[in-house]
């Protein structure tokens, strides 16, 4: 049968997707947090009591890094969960009510609009659970049956799957598979099916992802930790990034209204599933996007919010083009906020470059394999390891304040801290871990650490500061380079002891004078507790930055503080002038830092002091070590 114009178009545009959406030529790095999930699959870590992450044992699968034991994986992956959600969107757009077969532009577009994210951190496979979630729970509210055949338990897998990738879409997996399992109780008298396929799919994916299922509870503990101090430690914002908030919860808004409007008929008061479905799945993504406000997360929650807004088409009636229909609606308010998104300053995507790239990747890798790959990548270590050669150094090692590569690539056995890197310790549990690690016998031999650690202009030790402990007694400075210094375990610990010396209530803004502490260093704990209303809006959007302002025998210098980690306590020495260094820290005896604290300020930022009480505990001790 010879093909129809409109059939060759279809696969021609079904093929482009498959180019955009599968990420054919990765990242060659290894010096970031993503590129550790690759080798967590590498090495069979395990999650929740090995590693404790934001992402789950199949995250690497959507992190778009080389590797060469997960290239294939990763390639394999994508294009399954194209492949298959292109599929359940088709039969979506005939369940859900819409005319005629599903158009393939529809499809496509669906999926590949995260493709065109400013950034190549991220796959677009990120974003389209989110789509296939709602979709979900669209289609089995609108279908008008209970029924079940081995069809229906393919996309309760396929969310199951990319429940394991990242916490946040374990969230919206259970949601959807919740709703629609409550929806059959309550409207159909049956006993649903869809938790039973779900969690049988869990655990599946679970063991393959190389897990052990003891280690589930621990993980989504630990998940849930990570993911509650994120919103503390890592929050970024500006006055840009508030305004495009608010157009995103407006927009959001409307697209809420639209799809209640347009299923009441069919479904009236069970209206209620796909709304929460649909609510819950843009607070997530709002949290994505807003939390850290930066371009990598605000563009591609912008796009999935388009995405969204598309997905919803087959439910929507059909008219003329005016702004009262619904479908035109979706249209204006998606394209009015990319559109702001681009005009505040975070980055239009380089479309022109993105179609030419993808496809010429795929080509490339058609014809010459991963081989330009593995030779970047060969060529890659080769620079690392004549830049950075270790000698002499106890194994294991731990470079992962560094680069991940620099143990393997000098043929050193390679150890990670439980949260993989420093700055992604937010909590005291956290925080604790990673001290545990760095005290274990079994832990590393050796540490590589930059001479500075202040991610975001933190406070230095207010980064995983109870690590800083195991550190002062466990460890000992041994080298250094130009860009970091190198830490080897010491023959036998000192023990370290914190004496009280003084407790105090002090005002938001008032000097805060240091106590005489002698030769030691000194510990502080800064208690400032959120009021209801600042709890509740750290929850809903992002949490009032809390800064200290340090006056040092070098000069007066201010930095943003953890909150939890500065309840817990940290050092209160680390400022030397304009670059905090930790050289003094290591040594033995270390020498008194040039930059003491002499008094400090606590301080909230402009226009939120109403998120904090505008008193706070801070606790003094002295740190006494002991040989």
């Amino acid at each position: 049968m010879k093909p129809t114009p409109s059939t060759v178009l279809t696969y021609l545009l079904l093929a482009l997707g498959l180019c955009l959406f599968v990420p054919w030529n990765p990242l060659v790095a290894s010096d970031s947090y993503e590129y550790l999930m690759h080798l967590t699959a590498v090495h069979g870590w395990q999650f929740g009591t090995e590693v404790v992450g934001t992402y789950g044992p199949l995250g690497f699968l959507v992190l778009p890094y080389f590797h060469p034991d997960t290239f294939g994986r990763l390639i394999v992956a994508s294009v399954a969960i194209y492949v298959a959600a292109t599929l359940w969107l088709r039969r979506y757009w005939t369940d859900a009510g819409g005319h005629g077969p599903a158009p393939a532009l529809w499809s496509v577009l669906v999926l590949v609009l995260p493709a065109f994210m400013s950034t190549r951190v991220y796959s677009p496979a990120l974003y389209a659970p989110f789509v296939l979630a709602n979709a979900f729970v669209l289609r089995r509210f609108l279908m008008g049956t209970d029924a079940f055949r081995v069809g229906e338990a393919v996309p309760v897998a396929l969310l199951a799957a990319c429940s394991l990738v990242k916490p946040t879409l374990f969230a919206v997996s259970v949601a959807a598979v919740a709703l629609v399992a409550i929806d059959q109780v309550v409207t159909w008298r049956r006993a649903p099916w869809q938790p039973v396929v779900l969690a049988v799919a869990v655990a599946a994916s679970w063991l393959v992802a190389g897990q052990q299922l003891t280690h589930v509870a621990a993980y989504l503990a630990g998940a849930m930790e990570m993911t509650v101090g994120y919103k503390d430690a890592m929050a970024l914002r500006s006055l840009r990034s508030d305004a495009l908030a608010l157009l995103f919860v407006a927009a959001s808004a409307v697209l809420l209204g639209i799809l209640i409007r347009a299923t009441w008929t069919r479904l009236r008061w069970r209206v209620l599933g796909p709304a929460a479905m649909l609510a819950l799945t843009l607070f997530v993504v709002f949290q994505h996007g807003f939390v850290r406000a930066d371009e990598p997360h605000i563009m591609p929650a912008c796009l999935t919010l388009a995405a969204l807004g598309l997905a919803m088409l087959p439910v929507l009636p059909r008219g003329r083009v005016s702004w009262r229909q619904p479908s035109t609606a979706v249209f204006g308010v998606s394209l009015l906020l990319l559109v702001a998104s681009w005009r505040l300053g975070f980055g239009a995507p380089p479309v022109g470059r993105i179609l030419v790239e993808r496809p010429a990747a795929l080509w490339s890798l058609l014809t010459r394999g991963a081989s330009p790959l593995r030779h970047a990548a060969a060529l890659r270590a080769d620079a690392l390891a004549r830049h950075d050669p270790l000698t002499g150094v106890r194994e294991p090692v731990d470079p992962s304040a560094i680069d991940m590569d620099l143990a393997s690539v000098n043929h050193l056995t390679m150890t990670v801290r439980p949260t993989g890197v420093m700055y992604a310790a937010y909590t005291p549990p956290l925080s604790q871990r990673n001290r545990h690690y760095i005290e274990s016998a079994a832990g590393p031999g050796t540490m590589l650490l930059p001479a500075g650690i202040s991610p975001d202009g933190r406070y230095p030790t207010v980064t995983d500061s109870l690590s800083l402990l195991g550190l002062r007694t466990h460890f000992e400075l041994t080298g250094r380079t130009s860009e970091y210094l190198i830490l080897q375990r010491r023959a036998r610990a000192r023990t370290l002891e914190l004496v009280r010396l003084d407790e105090r209530r002090v005002a938001i803004g008032e000097t805060i004078p240091v106590p005489d502490h002698g030769a030691d260093l000194i510990w502080v704990a800064i208690d400032l507790q959120p009021t209801l209303a600042g709890a509740l809006f750290g929850l809903v959007y992002q949490p009032a930055t809390v800064s200290i302002t340090v006056h040092a025998d070098a000069g007066t210098e201010t930095f943003p503080l953890i909150s939890a980690m500065a309840r817990e306590g940290m050092i209160l020495a680390p400022v030397q002038g304009d670059h905090p260094d930790f050289e003094w820290l290591y040594g033995s005896p270390p020498p008194r830092p040039a930059g003491d604290v002499r008094s400090f300020q606590l301080g909230v930022e402009r226009g939120r002091a109403w998120c904090y009480r505008p008193q706070a505990t801070v606790t003094f001790s002295r740190m006494v070590l002991s040989p």
